[in-house]
């Protein structure tokens, strides 16, 4: 392992007040390296097309640096990101227990605060993961983003067990939280361009009728809000392509506003078809 990756967890000694002082630190150091400023550009590139003026695109990219920079830091705080607030929590906190739900989210802001500000809320969630998260030799960063994610009694579960399993998974009264922002093979359209994306989740839901509950992150001062949409039943679409569609749709406003918080775009979509 290397000396960076082992001295990673020495971040969490720094004060919770001072992390955003670390993070517009680290943004100086690296806020006029062409390398840097190329891939955030290609980044947004890929995310919008040409459907923002250069100019912008600039803008976008160097907020993306911030947005990478400061998500880094507070990974080491979970108090920090597991404090969001959440709009219409009701959706779930007063849901019919004998139901399951799919809970649909993007790597979209603080995202690995958003099980903990909902635990904090008394909705706990299962949420799947890659299984490199959670791998013996899972790199220090790795393994914090998992305790972060698990906050508040979240269960993680490993991908590993298949797409089997995860049907299996839903059980009355579960709130099954799967990303849907995930390269795959079905194609769909998002911010205006053709893409492909995963349809587990999609799929998942019109197997086992579990109602989709689409959770969205917006911008909201130097933080983020989070919000639940209003429930997308299975029955009503004629496919798993088209649940999933209709629930990027609902997505899609949300990623618009905040475009240089999303993860990192070349890792949560395929290639443009």
């Amino acid at each position: 392992m290397a000396v960076r990756e082992l001295v990673q967890p020495l971040r969490r000694l720094v004060p919770a007040g001072a992390v955003p002082l670390v993070a517009r630190a680290r943004y100086a150091r690296v806020e006029h390296d062409a390398g840097r400023r190329e891939r955030d550009i290609a980044a947004m590139r890929l995310l919008l097309g040409d459907s923002r003026p250069p100019d912008e695109i600039q803008e976008l990219a160097d907020k993306h640096a911030q947005y990478r920079l400061n998500s880094a830091e507070r990974r080491w705080h979970a108090a920090l990101l597991c404090n969001q607030r959440v709009e219409s929590i009701e959706i779930l906190a007063d849901r019919d227990q004998s139901k399951a739900v799919v809970l649909t989210f993007m790597h979209h802001g603080y995202y690995a605060g958003l099980f903990g500000s909902l635990a904090a809320q008394g909705v706990v969630c299962d949420v799947v993961v890659d299984r490199m998260l959670v791998a013996p030799d899972a790199v220090p960063w790795m393994t914090q983003h998992i305790r972060v994610v698990s906050t508040g009694g979240t269960r993680v579960i490993d991908n590993t067990v298949g797409f089997q399993g995860l049907v299996d998974a839903v059980r009355p009264g579960v709130v099954l939280a799967i990303a849907c922002d995930m390269p795959g093979r079905t194609p769909i359209r998002f911010l205006d361009q053709s893409l492909r994306g995963s349809s587990a989740a999609a799929r998942i839901a019109h197997l086992t009728g579990a109602a989709v509950v689409p959770l969205t992150t917006w911008r909201d001062g130097d933080g983020f809000r989070l919000r639940l949409e209003q429930p997308l039943q299975p029955a009503d679409f004629a496919s798993a392509e088209d649940l999933l569609q209709a629930v990027l749709d609902v997505h899609e406003p949300a990623v618009a506003a905040a475009p240089d918080a999303v993860e990192d775009p070349h890792l949560r979509w395929g290639w443009p078809t």
